[in-house]
């Protein structure tokens, strides 16, 4: 006979910190609700830098997903409802900030190579990342994708950004 899975449930302030970490991941991250999302999840005080609640933001997320991690508590199977749809979220925003750069590099040397497609040599890691929370290896590439298109307005963003800043430059 099969073993049964526990089902596993955060708990009252787990649940509220991720809601949190869920509702940043769909603001808008140039608006002055990402910004206090992440005060919030970083647990600073108003007057942080943007850039420094950015990152304590994505820190204090990963200390909090290795501290599910150091429990067995990381399967994203053993959750149902709400909790499974919160973990995957995220999950998502987790891999996407761990990869940041990489897809930001990679954004720019494919760029760069305009039609000579360039081999993503962070992809492995990723779908290993992806894979250690128990998510269905056949769907990585799909949400992968579209962490490739979560991040291409930020390469594209900042670039029109700087062009217009030095064009005005007196």
């Amino acid at each position: 006979m099969p073993q049964r899975q526990t089902i596993l449930t955060l708990d009252r302030e787990e649940r509220h910190f991720f809601k949190t970490v869920y509702n940043a991941a769909f603001a808008n991250p140039f608006s002055r609700l990402r910004e206090r999302l992440d005060r919030r999840i970083a647990g600073l005080i108003s007057s942080a830098s943007r850039r420094k609640s950015k990152d304590d933001c994505v820190r204090e997320v990963d200390l909090r997903l290795d501290l599910l991690k150091r429990a067995n508590r990381a399967d994203i199977n053993a959750y149902q409802d709400s909790d499974r749809e919160i973990l995957r979220v995220v999950y998502l925003f987790d891999i996407f900030h761990k990869f940041r750069e990489n897809f930001d590099n990679h954004i720019k040397t494919q760029l760069q190579a305009k039609d000579t497609p360039i081999k993503v040599d962070f992809v492995d890691d990723a779908k290993q990342i992806w894979l250690d929370k128990g998510f269905d290896p056949d769907k990585f590439y799909h949400y992968f994708a579209c962490l490739f298109n979560c991040a291409g307005p930020f390469i594209l963003f900042q670039t029109a950004w700087w062009v217009q800043a030095h064009a005005c430059a007196p």
